[in-house]
C-alpha cells in the first residue's frame, strides 16, 4: 500500500464490531399504551454445552457435550455503572457498589444502579410484515405467564415454533407495576404458520457472542442470574426505556448464589401441524385469570443411611484333642 493509505485500527475494528452488536433490528420491544397489541410467537433453540459452560456453572458436568433444547437463558444487569448509562452483565464489584450505595442513601436512592434480572427468548414479531427472528428481553410477568401457558396441558408446548400459536402481550406503563403486562393466547386457528426456515435463523442465547450483545462486559466475572431476586422485584426500571427502547425488569436487592439458573428445556422438536383458516377480525380481549408462576421445586435433601457396624461373632472354645 502507498504512504498515503491510512492502515486499519484494531480500535477501528472494535468501533464497527460494537456497532454491529447494538443493532437494534436483532431486538424485539413491546409497544406501550391500552390500545397497542404486540403479538409474538416465541421459540426454542438448540445449544451444544461447552467446557466453558461447565466452567461457568451455566449446566451441570454431566450436560458436557449433550445438544439441549433450550427456551431461555437469565441473566442479570445493571444501567448507570458505566459513563454512557449503557447496561453492563452485573459482576460482585458492581453489586458491592450497589449495595455500598444503598446504605448510604436507600433503597430508592440507589435504584438507577440496581440489578435487574431477565429472561431473554428468541421470538416473531408477528405483526411484522417481513418477519424475522428476534431477542426479547423478557421482565419476570411476561416470562412467569408464557410458562403457565407451557406447563397448561390445554396449551403445552405446541405453542412454540414456526408452526406454534401467538401470545398477545399488553404493555401499559400507566397500570403500575401490578397490572403493567397481560399475556394471553391468540385464539385458536388465527396464528399463522411461518416457514420452517424461520427456525434455523434462532439465536443460539448461550453462545458468548450473543451474551456480549445483550450489555457490555464489565470489569470482573458476571455473577449468575439468581443473584437477583424476581420475586421482589417491580415492573418498571428507573430508567423507563433501556438502550434498545424496550421496558426492564425492575430492581431488587441481590441475593448471593453459587449456582446460576438454569434455563428452562423444552424436549424434542415439536410435530407438524396443520395449516390454520385465514385469519379474521379478533374480539377485544377478555381479562385474563392466570395460575400462581410456575416455580421449580428445590431437590430435597438427600439422605444417606449409615449400616451400623457388623459385630463380630464371639470365638468359639476349642476343643483340645487328649
Amino acid at each position: 500500500m502507498g504512504n498515503n493509505v491510512e492502515m486499519l485500527s484494531l480500535d477501528d475494528i472494535r468501533d464497527k464490531q460494537a456497532q454491529v452488536r447494538r443493532n437494534t433490528s436483532n431486538f424485539y420491544r413491546p409497544q406501550d399504551g391500552p390500545t397497542k397489541k404486540n403479538t409474538i410467537r416465541v421459540l426454542s433453540f438448540e445449544h451444544v454445552v461447552t467446557r466453558e459452560d461447565v466452567a461457568a456453572k451455566y449446566f451441570k458436568p454431566e450436560k458436557l457435550g449433550k445438544k439441549l433444547q433450550q427456551l431461555d437463558r437469565p441473566i442479570c444487569i445493571q444501567f448507570g455503572i458505566r459513563g454512557d448509562n449503557r447496561p453492563v452483565h452485573a459482576t460482585k464489584e458492581t453489586l458491592a457498589k450497589y449495595n455500598e450505595l444503598k446504605k448510604k442513601v436507600g433503597k430508592e436512592g440507589a435504584r438507577d444502579i440496581a440489578p435487574q434480572k431477565k429472561w431473554v427468548v428468541n421470538v416473531i414479531d408477528t405483526q411484522d410484515p417481513e418477519p424475522s427472528v428476534k431477542i426479547y428481553q423478557m421482565p419476570k410477568a411476561v416470562f412467569d405467564s408464557i410458562l403457565d401457558y407451557l406447563m397448561d396441558p390445554e396449551y403445552g408446548r405446541e405453542m412454540l415454533g414456526v408452526r406454534g400459536r401467538d401470545f398477545n402481550i399488553y404493555f401499559d406503563k400507566t397500570k403500575g407495576p401490578s397490572g403493567m403486562y397481560k399475556v394471553a393466547p391468540r385464539k385458536e386457528g388465527m396464528s399463522k404458520v411461518y416457514p420452517s426456515d424461520l427456525e434455523k435463523n434462532v439465536f443460539d442465547l448461550w453462545h458468548p457472542m450473543v451474551y456480549d450483545m445483550l450489555a457490555e462486559q464489565a470489569d470482573g466475572t458476571a455473577v449468575p442470574a439468581t443473584a437477583v431476586d424476581p420475586d421482589e422485584a417491580p415492573e418498571e426500571s428507573p430508567q423507563g426505556e433501556d438502550f434498545l427502547g424496550g421496558q426492564q425488569a425492575g430492581p431488587t436487592d441481590p441475593d448471593d448464589a453459587a449456582m446460576p439458573e438454569e434455563s428452562t428445556e423444552v424436549g424434542e422438536e415439536l410435530p407438524p401441524e396443520e395449516l390454520p383458516p385465514e385469519e379474521e377480525p379478533e374480539p377485544a380481549p377478555a381479562p385474563v385469570r392466570h395460575s400462581a408462576p410456575v416455580r421449580r421445586p428445590a431437590p430435597a435433601p438427600v439422605q444417606r443411611k449409615v449400616a451400623a457396624p457388623a459385630r463380630r461373632a464371639a470365638p468359639s472354645s476349642v476343643k483340645r484333642k487328649k
